[in-house]
């Protein structure tokens, strides 16, 4: 394990604190903002090559795209920027833990009404993103789900998030940015995405709540590929029968392989 603290004491106008996290491109840290605000400090990691210019580019771009994000269901970006040459971004500081530390898998489901509480907030989330923001996430999981300690569910991290606002070069490089087990398959066949990619990415999460298991479980990453392409997809209700068939029935319409044969929107879906 590293250490909890930074070698850094500041970066830009923020004093560091504890390591609090990871994710896909770098270092979360505990800070204090000049005016007393507590953030979270996104630090890109060393690790990711943080000489590169394309992948500081996608860090900032994240910092743009999170400062135009306003709603109760996304965690807030306050600024990004560059300070002794390392790139950051600030972010609401939020209290709780991610659905994957909540819910780790396998286990046994969750009970239904949390598990629909759950759902309408993402729904709402990603309805703000695709309809207002057009934007798509492209990284839905359940380390990407947020639940602070009073029960909202908040999105985070969008550091492969494609906005039609953002230059989409930083990101378009032809390699997979997403988390295998939970990527749409249009994503996989190189095609080119809309909302309802994230929509797959939400079925896969929903399932995996209300059956305790992952849809996408194989051994490794070619597999998993191969199992997203072309495997069957069991229904909610083979591994857990008092599942309402309706519910089952959305879940299994929404993992359809082809877009066309799942909901229009994520309002279409939340509305059912």
């Amino acid at each position: 394990m590293g250490s909890s603290t930074t070698e850094a004491s500041r970066l830009g106008a923020y004093t560091l604190g504890r390591r609090i996290g990871r994710g896909g491109m770098g270092v979360v840290y505990e800070a204090t903002g000049p005016d007393g605000r507590r953030v979270a400090l996104k630090r890109l990691a060393a690790s990711e090559d943080g000489a590169s210019g394309v992948n500081v580019q996608r860090f900032l771009d994240e910092a743009r795209l999170g400062a135009e994000l306003s709603h109760p269901n996304i965690v807030r970006t306050f600024e990004g920027g560059v300070d002794q040459g390392q790139a950051f971004l600030a972010m609401e500081r939020v209290e709780g833990a991610p659905l994957s530390s909540v819910f780790p898998v396998p286990c046994e489901g969750l009970e239904l009404p949390l598990v629909l509480g759950i759902a309408v907030q993402v729904l709402d989330a990603l309805e703000y993103l695709h309809s207002e923001k057009n934007v798509i996430h492209r990284d839905l999981k359940p380390s990407n789900v947020f639940i602070t300690r009073d029960g909202t569910v908040k999105l985070i991290d969008f550091g492969i998030a494609v906005a039609e606002s953002l230059d989409a070069t930083a990101t378009a490089t032809g390699a997979v940015r997403g988390s295998f087990p939970f990527v749409s398959p249009e994503y996989l066949r190189g095609e080119p995405l809309d909302g309802r990619a994230d929509l797959f990415s939400f079925g896969l999460v929903l399932h995996e709540l209300l059956t305790g298991t992952r849809v996408f479980a194989q051994a490794n990453q070619a597999a998993v590929v191969s199992a997203i392409l072309f495997s069957t997809i069991p229904p909610v209700r083979s591994a857990r029968p008092e599942v309402p068939e309706a519910l089952d029935a959305e879940v299994m319409k929404v993992l359809s392989r082809e877009r066309s044969g799942r909901h229009a929107d994520a309002k279409a879906l939340r509305e059912r």
